[in-house]
């Protein structure tokens, strides 16, 4: 079903692209025209791993009839304005990303917390933030040095020592050698609330051991 959507700065419109030379391409979007610029149209061009490829013409990514994704520019006067006034508007050629991501954003006084969905609730109501299965990466490593300091057994001064260990599973009995990004690279010891050190797969691996594994 077609609806109508008024011309808002920053919104993201599809175009029809009526025309394109070297420098411009020129794009209907119904109640309005609008320019695209070569500047900011590079980045859509054909990718090439084994020299620059630069756009050449139609801004290097589209031709006369194609149709596009555009955002309306910001500018001093509304796009309404510039409609009503025949003059064309100023806009940025955009995609729908294959990549989307997600953030939790936790107010540390308040506890609140915002999560961030993905680029467009109306193409997919999915939502990352709280649905997705996704690895946590090195995100859980403030929880475990705020349970360690939190048990006091851990101050800002405590020495951690990033060097190779082994721990077992007390319930699988399965052994497990944490290894840093860097691998067969080791720092030594750091302080707990300095350096790298606490960051490192082997530091962390001391403090779980030291609180216990059910803490």
């Amino acid at each position: 079903m077609l609806r109508f959507r008024t011309l808002e700065a920053g919104e993201i419109y599809a175009a029809l692209v009526t025309a394109s030379d070297e420098k411009t391409a020129t794009v209907d979007l119904g109640s309005a025209t609008g320019t695209l610029s070569l500047s900011d149209s590079q980045w859509a061009r054909k990718y090439n791993p084994t020299s620059h490829t630069p756009a050449r013409s139609g801004c290097g990514t589209s031709s006369p009839g194609d149709i596009v994704l555009v955002r309306v520019v910001a500018g001093r006067v509304s796009p309404r304005e510039r409609r009503r006034a025949g003059k064309p508007l100023a806009l940025s050629l955009e995609q729908v990303p294959r990549v989307q991501g997600a953030l939790v954003a936790i107010d540390p006084v308040t506890r609140g917390a915002g999560p961030g969905r993905g680029y467009d609730f109306a193409l997919s109501q999915f939502k990352p933030a709280i649905q997705a299965r996704r690895q946590p990466g090195s995100a859980f490593k403030p929880f475990v040095w705020g349970a360690a300091v939190d048990s006091r057994r851990y101050t800002p001064a405590t020495l951690v020592y990033d060097t190779p260990d082994l721990y077992r599973d007390p319930w699988t009995g399965k052994e497990w050698k944490p290894q840093n990004f860097e691998r067969d690279e080791y720092d030594g010891p750091d302080a707990a609330g300095v350096g790298a050190g606490p960051l490192q797969e082997h530091g962390l691996g001391q403090a779980v051991d030291a609180l216990g594994w059910t803490r």
